[in-house]
């Protein structure tokens, strides 16, 4: 690998280096990923749900280290607790919208989860959110961008 990844990263993708589509553990994830799809349109059908809607973090945000490309940690707070891997693990749409601020002035945020092919729908879902509450807004520590012509 080129050393422009995060170590833990690295050692993620590492370990499926060499590896054919045929390995058993393969075979099981892609069973797994299935009985994980059928789950979740059986409980979005039993409820009549549109979309699941979750944090993307079970965490509070926390400031990236600064060497945090060559010096990241696996459990570093700002790698644990992702919440967005469920659509792409299932293969699901899913739109993320900016939620408000912590007490720090770190950003938060919400997933919308859809069933396949309705990106419209968590569009307007998105929208209407964003419309009724107004909470996007850069965090503190974005720098101010110059004015424009």
């Amino acid at each position: 690998l080129s050393g422009i990844v995060t170590p833990w990263r690295a050692k993620g993708l590492m370990n499926v280096v060499g590896k054919s589509i045929d390995d058993l553990g393969y075979l099981q994830i892609l069973q797994a990923r299935e009985r994980l799809r059928r789950g979740v349109l059986t409980v979005m059908a039993n409820n009549e749900l549109d979309a699941l809607v979750y944090a993307t973090f079970d965490h509070q945000n926390t400031v990236i280290a600064p060497d945090a490309l060559t010096n990241a940690d696996t459990e570093d707070a700002y790698a644990l607790g992702n919440n967005r891997y469920l659509s792409p693990v299932i293969g699901f749409p899913a739109l993320t919208v900016p939620a408000g601020f912590t007490t720090d002035g770190l950003p938060v945020g919400f997933e919308f989860l859809g069933r396949p092919f309705t990106e419209a729908v968590l569009f307007r879902f998105g929208y209407a959110y964003e419309q009724g509450t107004h909470r996007r807004a850069p965090p503190a520590t974005t720098p101010a961008f110059p004015d424009h012509p």
